[in-house]
C-alpha cells in the first residue's frame, strides 16, 4: 500500500512539474508574441531549469537573448546546444550567426562550415559561409559556397547578387554577367542586379549595355547619382548629348555629387559648346578629386583655358597635373602654351627641349620644329 501510495505521488508529482515546465515555456512563448524578450528569457529559464533536457527551452532562451543583444548569453546557450547535440546544423548556424554580428568572422566561417559539413543541401548554410567569406576576403571560396546555394536555390536573387559581385571581384566579368542575367531572367526590375550590370558595362566600356541596364533601373524609381553619373556618360559617349547632359545635370546638382561626375559632365558641356560652364564643373571636380583621376582633371581644365586662348591659367593647369603625375604631353602643352602667350621664348624653348627629352613622339615634329626656329631667331637677335 505505501509502495503504491509513493508511486501515486512520483507520478503526480512528475505530471505537476511537467504540467509547469509546458506552462513556462507557453508563457515565454507568448511573452515573444508581444516582444517582451525579458518576461519570455526568465520563462525559458525557469522550463530549463526544471528540465536541462529541454532543447526547445534552450533554443528559445538562446534566440531571446539575442534579440536583446546578449551576444554573450547567446553564445552560451548556443554552445549548450551544440554540447547537447554536435549534429544539429542549426545550433551551429545560430552561433555563428552570433559570432558574425559581434565581428568574430573567424568563429563565424568555422561555424557556418561545419553547419554546412553536416548538411550540405542546405541553400541558406551556404549562402551564409559564402558572405562571411566575401568578408574574410576569401573570395574563390565564397564563389563556390554561392554557386552550390543557388544549385540548391535558384531563385535567391539575394545570393545572385552577391555572387556577381563577387565575380566582379575576381575579374570575372563574362561569368558576373552571365549571373546577372540569369537574376534578371526571374526578376527584371531586381534592383542590386541591374546596378552590378551598370557597373560591369561601364568597366567593359559598353555605353550601348550601360544605358539599357540604367534605363531598366530608373524604371524601378531608382535615381541614384552613381546611375545618372555612369548612364550620363554612356549616353555622351554616343553622342546623345542632350540626354547626357540632363543626367549629368541632374547628378552634379546636389552636393554629394562625386568629382568624376563633375568631370564627365564638364566633358559633355565642352562637346556642347559650354566651354564657360565646362571649366566650371572641371574646377568642381578639382575641388572634390580625392579620386586617381585628378591629375586628368588638371590636364582637361588646361585643354579648356588653351583653347580659350587663357594661356597663364593653362599654363598653370598643366603645371598642376604635372606634379601629380608627370606626362610628356603636358610637359609640351606647357611649352606651346608659353610660345603663344610670352615675348620671351626661352621657358617655351626650355619645355619643348624637356618634351623632345622624353622621345614621346605624338607631337615630336611640331616641337622640333618650334625649337630650331626659336633658336634661330634668337641666334638672329644675338648678332643684331
Amino acid at each position: 500500500m505505501i509502495t503504491r501510495l509513493l508511486f501515486i505521488g512520483l507520478l503526480l508529482s512528475s505530471q505537476v512539474l511537467a504540467q509547469s515546465e509546458d506552462d513556462a515555456f507557453t508563457r515565454g512563448q507568448q511573452a515573444v508574441a508581444r516582444y517582451q524578450f525579458d518576461d519570455a528569457i526568465r520563462a525559458f529559464y525557469h522550463c530549463h531549469q526544471q528540465d536541462p533536457n529541454r532543447h526547445d527551452c534552450l533554443r528559445q532562451l538562446a534566440w531571446c537573448h539575442q534579440q536583446m543583444g546578449n551576444s554573450r548569453d547567446a553564445r552560451i546557450y548556443y554552445q549548450a546546444l551544440i554540447h547537447a547535440d554536435s549534429l544539429d546544423p542549426s545550433s551551429w548556424l545560430s552561433l555563428g550567426i552570433v559570432e558574425e554580428q559581434n565581428g568574430g568572422l573567424e568563429e563565424a566561417h568555422k561555424a557556418f562550415a561545419r553547419a554546412v559539413a553536416i548538411d550540405s543541401t542546405n541553400a541558406y548554410f551556404l549562402k551564409k559561409l559564402g558572405q562571411v567569406s566575401i568578408q574574410l576576403g576569401r573570395v574563390p571560396e565564397a564563389i563556390e559556397a554561392f554557386q552550390l546555394s543557388l544549385i540548391r536555390n535558384s531563385r535567391d536573387l539575394e545570393t545572385t547578387s552577391a555572387l556577381a559581385e563577387a565575380m566582379i571581384q575576381m575579374d570575372a566579368l563574362e561569368n558576373a554577367r552571365t549571373a546577372i542575367e540569369e537574376g534578371l531572367a526571374l526578376n527584371r526590375k531586381y534592383r542590386p542586379l541591374l546596378r552590378l550590370g551598370i557597373r560591369i558595362s561601364n568597366r567593359q566600356e559598353n555605353p550601348n549595355q550601360t544605358i539599357t541596364y540604367g534605363e531598366a533601373l530608373f524604371e524601378t524609381g531608382d535615381s541614384s547619382l552613381y546611375a545618372l553619373t555612369l548612364i550620363g556618360h554612356a549616353y555622351f559617349k554616343l553622342d546623345s548629348l542632350s540626354r547626357a547632359l540632363f543626367l549629368l545635370d541632374r547628378a552634379c546638382s546636389e552636393d554629394r555629387a562625386t568629382d568624376l561626375a563633375h568631370y564627365y559632365y564638364a566633358l559633355a558641356l565642352d562637346a556642347s559648346g559650354q566651354s564657360t560652364q565646362a571649366v566650371d564643373q572641371m574646377k568642381r571636380a578639382i575641388e572634390k578629386g580625392q579620386s586617381d583621376y585628378l591629375h586628368l582633371y588638371w590636364e582637361q581644365t588646361g585643354r579648356l583655358y588653351l583653347l580659350r586662348k587663357q594661356y597663364k591659367a593653362a599654363i598653370e593647369a598643366y603645371q598642376a597635373a604635372e606634379r601629380i603625375h608627370s606626362n610628356p604631353e603636358n610637359v609640351f602643352q606647357i611649352g606651346r602654351a608659353y610660345d603663344q602667350w610670352y615675348k620671351d621664348k626661352e621657358p617655351a624653348m626650355r619645355y619643348y627641349q624637356k618634351y623632345m627629352d622624353t622621345r614621346h613622339p605624338q607631337f615630336a615634329e611640331y616641337a622640333s620644329q618650334r625649337l630650331q626656329l626659336l633658336r634661330s631667331e634668337r641666334h638672329q637677335k644675338v648678332k643684331q
